[in-house]
């Protein structure tokens, strides 16, 4: 027996198989009643044209979305990517030093592997990085940092096709290193025939470092 339940659609309903009737000389058995759903192909997602690494610092994480316990209406974007995105609820990260956590980051290793263990260590230059990787990958990729502990005397301007620092005593506002990236990606996009781009951004939040 089939039964059409297109009727019900986008409701919740309970379905119920019962004998209304018998004619006393046997037994019915219901076996293993099952629901189909027509198959429906996954559209394809596009491949990503740009990608874009946000680290932000100096900001406690209850104060962003979803963590944060109240309603938080001036990060409109940061909250809808929340919403719609996956969280990782129990990442911890692997170092109290920035630099090692951003190192980490951006080489996929553990301090202990890429050697940023105390407040004055340098990125090694056997250590790869995704500047790297993207360079090799003529991948254009640029890094923007307002973070001291992340300009090149630390290491990370290595293989960038573009690194800028704003040391705190130049006066640039917290989000230049966000406009400035916005400027370099669409001046890739509109200029470059291989449109993979890669921006990395170290941003300071809640306070200067």
């Amino acid at each position: 027996v089939e039964v059409p339940l297109e009727r019900f659609a986008g409701q919740v309903v309970e379905v119920e198989l019962a004998a209304l009737k018998t004619t006393g000389t046997g037994r019915l058995l219901f076996g293993d009643p099952t629901l189909q759903v027509p198959a429906v192909e996954a559209p394809a997602s596009p491949k990503a044209r740009a990608a874009v690494l946000v680290i932000l610092d100096g900001v406690e994480r209850r104060d962003l979305p979803p963590w944060s316990d109240i309603e938080t209406p001036h990060l409109p974007s940061l909250s809808e990517l929340a919403r719609e995105s996956s969280v990782f609820n129990a990442h911890r990260v692997p170092s109290t030093l920035v630099s090692a956590v951003v190192a980490s980051l951006i080489t996929g290793r553990s301090p202990r592997e890429h050697r940023l263990t105390d407040t004055g260590a340098k990125l090694p230059e056997a250590v790869p990085t995704l500047g790297g990787f993207a360079h090799h990958a003529s991948i254009r990729g640029a890094m923007f940092s307002a973070v001291p502990t992340s300009f090149a005397p630390f290491g990370f301007a290595r293989h960038w096709d573009k690194f800028e620092a704003y040391p705190p005593n130049t006066g640039a506002l917290a989000a230049q290193p966000f406009v400035d990236a916005g400027v370099w990606l669409t001046e890739r996009q509109d200029n470059e025939k291989r449109p993979a781009i890669l921006a990395v951004i170290h941003a300071r939040g809640g306070h200067p470092p």
